[in-house]
């Protein structure tokens, strides 16, 4: 059963949503607001705030799996998720999920800001959306 209207959805991305789906690193908005302890109705109000991302679709809003991590603070998620406003749910998706060189651990490895927030590395993750706005 498909999800979506596979007239509006290209076959390649159709492909990355329903592997993202089946790895469980997005969730469909019954399942992340269960997890995340919400009501339906206070997860809108998260989303409509800017403090929890949502991938949208032609019918089809998804929620990445990231905000439940126990070893991460949601809070400091809602806070970054702000600071990243006018970008699309997708573009907030992959400023956190993609490695950066200004990220980098000890060792020079680029982290993704992910990472870098468990690892307790707010303030750089902050400059870095602060950096990535300024491009």
């Amino acid at each position: 059963m498909e999800i979506w209207d596979d007239a509006l959805v290209p076959l390649s991305i159709q492909e990355n949503i329903a592997a993202l789906l089946a790895n469980g690193d997005l969730l469909q908005k019954a399942e992340f607001a269960f997890g995340a302890e919400l009501t339906p109705e206070a997860l809108d109000v998260a989303v409509h705030e800017g403090r929890i991302l949502c991938v949208e679709m032609p019918g089809l809003t998804l929620y990445p799996a990231f905000y439940l991590d126990p070893a991460l603070q949601r809070d400091q998620l809602e806070i970054v998720t702000q600071m990243l406003d006018d970008r699309s749910g997708g573009g907030k998706m992959l400023f956190f999920t993609c490695p950066r060189g200004s990220l980098a651990d000890s060792s020079g490895n680029p982290r993704t800001p992910l990472q870098a927030l468990k690892d307790g590395d707010l303030d750089a993750v902050k400059r870095a959306v602060l950096g990535s706005v300024e491009r």
